[in-house]
């Protein structure tokens, strides 16, 4: 058994399931989620929660995030949706 680190953790490579490979949870230009969140959707978690669950429903466990920094990259909210969706992510351009 081998382990692949997600976002919330190593998890084993048997843990996986159906997965999609090139995703962004969240994509914005650079820091205009972090200095105008207030202005523009401050639930936007919640929101990305509830398109997880759709596709877990569908049978996705594990997507691959490929947001780069300059999209503004969020691991801290990664780490958020997986936890409250159950869905894997794989953060594959860094912290």
């Amino acid at each position: 058994m081998e382990a692949i680190d997600t976002v919330y953790g190593a998890i084993s490579t048997d843990d996986l399931g159906f997965e999609l490979m090139h995703e962004h949870v969240m994509v914005s230009g650079s820091s205009i989620w972090s200095q105008y969140s207030d202005l523009l959707d401050p639930d936007r978690a919640a929101r990305v929660v509830v398109r997880l669950k759709e596709a877990q429903a569908e049978g996705v466990a594990t997507i691959v995030d490929a947001t780069t920094f300059d999209l503004e990259r969020e691991t801290e909210l990664l780490s958020r949706v997986t936890s409250a969706s159950g869905v894997n992510i794989i953060n594959a351009t860094g912290q």
